[in-house]
């Protein structure tokens, strides 16, 4: 482009040229004035002009390829300076259509957060109304056969709009819970106590190893939350193969620490593992025995990490079980 550019120059030049006989170079022609014009995209922009000198005497070929060399690099900067205007323009633009979005983005967001906590909390008064009549009527034992699947109904709905209430104040309010430094150590500890007696009911081992002295900055009951989550998913898909056990795992680095829950149940395909994170997904049931869920569980667990400053990963094989990892700073 500046070859093209230099070349647009030195022809426009001579033609600009005003000569003077007395004087004799390269074309054959005496210059006393010179004009040397600037272009951009084929267009003059701008032009340097040379008078004549207080000596009288003409511009020789050095004194043009001087002038000329000077107007390419002029020309070169005025290039660079519109190519800048021109981006600085477009980044301008990009962030105005960027924060326009973004502001719609944050709020439907908004929006449906307060939809669902609307929804819920609408539910939530019958759904008490409901167990309270469930509960008197089951003084009649005629009624008891019958009631049960009713409660069964109404118990797994509570359960969901609970979650969806976890999920939705989790979004709006955990910048402004409180947090405090405890032991992660300890935490798991309490966990696994209450684990292992509800493994012992279903024959499942659980195995542990929680490296001692760990500590955290953060929200305890969220955190807490966060790994009945993960147990709980775990114990729900362990299947029902030879090998039923559940390891938990604690470790930490110098600036992070690691919480992994790992399984010997059914494993998450591929195509699932990328969506299980998603609030209300489930993973297509490939058992005869169904799994009972309401697909936020681990959403909520995500949300809990992330807001924790954390990640969550998984890695998973069908039919040789599944390991969380929550990766938390220190």
């Amino acid at each position: 482009m500046w070859g093209l550019l230099r070349k647009r120059c030195i022809q426009l030049s001579t033609a600009y040229l005003q000569h003077d006989p007395s004087y004799l170079f390269s074309q054959g022609r005496l210059y006393t004035k010179i004009r040397f014009p600037f272009f951009l995209d084929e267009k003059e922009v701008g032009h340097i002009s040379v008078g004549e000198r207080k000596s009288g005497e003409p511009y020789s070929s050095r004194d043009v390829q001087f002038l000329t060399t000077f107007a390419n690099q002029a020309a070169t900067a005025l290039s660079r300076v519109r190519l800048y205007e021109e981006m600085e323009y477009h980044a301008q633009q990009l962030e105005r259509v960027v924060e326009e979005r973004t502001s719609k983005l944050r709020s439907l967001h908004a929006e449906q957060k307060r939809t669902m906590l609307d929804i819920s909390h609408n539910l939530q008064t019958p759904l008490t109304v409901l167990k309270m009549k469930i509960d008197a009527w089951r003084k009649h034992a005629q009624y008891s056969d019958e009631l049960s699947g009713v409660e069964q109904s109404i118990e797994s709905l509570s359960v969901f709009i609970y979650e969806l209430l976890a999920l939705a104040s989790l979004e709006t309010s955990l910048e402004q819970e409180s947090r405090e430094q405890f032991s992660l150590s300890e935490l798991l500890h309490e966990i696994l106590e209450e684990i292992h007696i509800i493994a012992a009911d279903q024959k499942i081992t659980i195995e542990s190893n929680i490296a001692p002295g760990v500590f955290l900055v953060g929200n305890r009951k969220r955190i807490s939350e966060a790994i009945l989550n993960l147990s709980n998913n775990a114990f729900k898909y362990l299947g029902d193969g030879p090998e039923r056990k559940i390891s938990f795992s604690l470790t930490a680095e110098a600036s992070t620490t690691t919480i992994r829950i790992q399984d010997t149940g059914i494993g998450i395909p591929a195509s699932d593992r990328i969506h299980i994170f998603e609030r209300f997904y489930r993973v297509q049931q490939r058992t005869h025995r169904q799994v009972g869920g309401t697909g936020l569980g681990l959403a909520i667990v995500k949300q809990i990490v992330e807001q924790h400053g954390g990640t969550i990963d998984v890695q998973s094989e069908v039919g040789k079980g599944s390991t969380f990892m929550v990766t938390l700073p220190r």
